[in-house]
């Protein structure tokens, strides 16, 4: 949990959240079925969808399916917000210019760990 705080923006989690909450509604669902769905209560659903919680990997295929989402597609989109590093590197940047600065700062944090340590 504390790599996902500080690897992750807020901003970034925020849409990463958005992006659930979109693709449930889309598919016509309420929290708490989705959270009943997944053997979750209604509050880690919320937070998953705040951004405040990572979306375990073992939810990725079950929670695209029930939002009728291609896996590659809603794996590739929860990548991007949970991990915009890895993202980068998998996919590049171009054309994501938020993403292109997230991996920026990211970088050059590292980049002042490693200095440091």
């Amino acid at each position: 949990m504390a790599d996902y705080a500080i690897n992750v923006s807020t901003s970034d989690r925020q849409r990463g959240g958005e992006y659930l909450i979109k693709c449930r509604e889309n598919a016509g669902l309420k929290a708490r079925e989705v959270a009943a769905a997944l053997g979750i209560t209604k509050p880690h659903m919320s937070n998953m969808e705040r951004g405040k919680t990572p979306i375990k990997p073992a939810f990725i295929g079950r929670l695209a399916d029930m939002y009728g989402v291609p896996q590659a597609e809603f794996a590739k989109r929860v990548l991007r917000y949970r991990d915009p590093l890895m993202y980068a590197m998998i996919f590049g940047v171009e054309g994501d210019r938020d993403l292109e600065v997230t991996v920026e700062e990211l970088m050059a944090a590292a980049e002042g760990k490693s200095e440091a340590e």
